[in-house]
């Protein structure tokens, strides 16, 4: 597709943020990461961890040390079905987000 045809197809559509398209490098690059994550996230806001953990999840990549490298405080709903998540890492998530509501496991 050229320019221009990106350009009709495109018509009266918002273009993505910028934090939109940055998460959809760093999710598409999460594997090399990983081993960093729980430093780089220390940056993040608590809606960019909740994002990243989705993409994670979509990934299947969510596992105790990437939920816990991105666990926030201020966290109330977190969706983990699907992934490998254990029983440990629940109960230290639970520790780390003392204000979640709901954790889907299904």
């Amino acid at each position: 597709m050229g320019f221009a045809e990106f350009l009709s197809s495109s018509k009266g559509k918002k273009p993505p943020s910028l934090l939109s398209l940055c998460l959809g490098v760093v999710g598409s690059n999460l594997e090399d990461i990983i081993d960093d994550l729980a430093e780089i996230a220390l940056a993040f806001p608590a809606d960019v961890k909740l994002v990243l953990v989705a993409i994670a999840r979509r990934r299947k990549l969510l596992n105790d040390d990437i939920v816990i490298a991105l666990a926030d405080s201020s966290w109330e709903i977190l969706d983990i079905s699907g992934s490998d998540v254990s029983d440990c890492g629940i109960c230290h998530i639970v520790n780390i987000c003392q204000n979640l509501r709901v954790v889907d496991i299904r």
